[in-house]
């Protein structure tokens, strides 16, 4: 699915520059290099310090089309990286040969995304030369740091040692591995201008996902607030979006992972719903499935998605034209799972563990079909949890003063003697102050509530 997102851009002219994710909305700066290409991105003093067999394997190949190259590739396994690094180490003192890293880094980033065996040639290369200082591994490492290139570099490079990483199970790597890992957490969390952009980050965090191991470090340095940070700052963007849901795919197969998806804090099993809505994708919905359906034994998961309205979500989508079976089949799973589980969920005891917790959530269990059915349970205690919705007017989180608002205010409709209930504790004074709320969200629902109040008042008197 990434493949033909690229493969659009071959109509500029096919080489493996145009398979690099580098050039990610950076169309221009791909047209540009594809323009130079007929110059083999060498000028004239430059040929002359590269070794003439490498220069002519070098400038055969930048010269040619994809085929050309695919071939070239297939034919020389590890020697053609060796050429392309040998080519960036004679001219790397350069400051004009900025060029030639633009070129080489998103080249080599497009033949590891066109072909597995361009990935394992690399990660052979890198294994048998081990750490020492002249390997590709330490060049890799030591271009990233560097100051003063273009992001394009900085980008690939990224791309390549996530990439490479990941493909690697020599144990010996394992600290330089969680160390470049790190690395790329810090970038995330750096607000401004980053060294690399959110969506390089989040690609290169699908390739150390695959490994558990490296599932439980990445939750462990707060990797979990970069993936929260994009749903928030890129919630339309379709490439970002995929790739931080499957970042969260990859993580789901953790148990260390599940207490993140229940926390509130985070709401991710919100936020991925969220984009299932905003773009309706199958690339999304397989893979925001697929997330559902790993965390389908937690029953707090569960009732998590049954309060974030999941269920509606589903019946939607399997209404729609699914061409894709293995997507049909979650979606009929997950509609069965949520279904089975919502009559439990929407019910008084949820209602009371959410009040127990001081955290209201616009759930099921606030709703006028909930208090219809519920609002006599509410007399127990000698209407203690109507007492606590009275204590919440007063919480410090807006979103726990609206919902108190609404809740009472249904109540009031409910209850034959509501309003003389809520005024016992207090509670219609409470809520006229918050009328003068700087909170929208708090403001209209106290409003609304005083109406609903107001009204029993006059079918009192009526």
């Amino acid at each position: 699915s990434t493949q033909s997102t690229w493969g659009k851009q071959q109509s500029i002219m096919s080489s493996y520059l145009v398979l690099s994710q580098a050039f990610y909305q950076r169309e221009q700066g791909l047209r540009d290099l594809i323009n130079k290409q007929k110059t083999g991105y060498l000028d004239a003093d430059q040929q002359k310090q590269v070794n003439k067999d490498t220069l002519d394997i070098f400038l055969r190949f930048a010269k040619s089309d994809l085929a050309q190259q695919r071939d070239t590739a297939n034919k020389l396994d590890k020697k053609l990286f060796q050429v392309l690094f040998e080519v960036l180490e004679v001219i790397q003192t350069e400051t004009q040969s900025r060029m030639i890293f633009s070129y080489i880094f998103p080249t080599i980033d497009g033949m590891l995304f066109d072909d597995k065996r361009n990935l394992q040639n690399l990660t052979d290369l890198i294994v048998s030369q081990g750490d020492a200082s002249s390997s590709v591994l330490k060049y890799l490492h030591n271009t990233f740091v560097k100051p003063d290139f273009d992001i394009i570099v900085y980008e690939s490079c990224a791309r390549i040692l996530s990439i490479v990483y990941s493909n690697i199970q020599n144990p010996k790597f394992d600290r330089s591995k969680e160390d470049f890992l790190s690395l790329l957490l810090n970038i995330a969390e750096q607000s401004g201008k980053k060294k690399i952009s959110e969506y390089c980050l989040v690609t290169c965090f699908v390739h150390f996902l695959k490994d558990q191991k490296t599932c439980v470090t990445f939750l462990n340095n707060n990797g979990i607030k970069t993936i929260t940070s994009n749903f928030e700052s890129h919630s339309t963007d379709l490439q970002v979006m995929y790739y931080n849901i499957l970042c969260l795919w990859l993580i789901s197969y953790t148990q260390e992972s599940h207490p993140y998806f229940v926390k509130l804090e985070y709401k991710l099993i919100q936020s991925i719903i969220d984009v299932m809505q905003k773009i309706s994708r199958e690339k999304i919905l397989r893979v925001a499935c697929s997330t559902f359906k790993n965390l389908s034994e937690n029953h707090d998961a569960v009732e998590v998605m049954v309060d974030c309205g999941l269920l509606r979500i589903v019946d939607v989508v399997v209404r729609g034209n699914i061409k894709d079976v293995e997507l049909k089949e979650d979606l009929e799973f997950l509609g069965q799972l949520l279904e089975k589980n919502i009559r439990i969920l929407t019910s008084f005891e949820k209602y009371t563990k959410e009040i127990a917790a001081i955290q209201l959530e616009w759930s099921p269990v606030h709703s006028e079909r909930f208090w219809k059915d519920n609002v006599k349970k509410f007399e127990e205690g000698n209407f203690y949890y109507i007492n606590e919705l009275v204590k919440l007017l007063s919480s410090d989180k807006p979103k726990n003063q609206a919902i108190a608002c609404y809740d009472l205010g249904e109540f009031c409709r409910f209850h034959p003697f509501g309003k003389n209930v809520i005024e016992k504790f207090d509670g219609k004074e409470k809520i006229l102050e918050l009328v003068n709320s700087t909170n929208s969200q708090v403001r209209e629902n106290a409003v609304l509530a005083l109406q609903k109040i107001m009204l029993q008042n006059w079918q009192s008197i009526l």
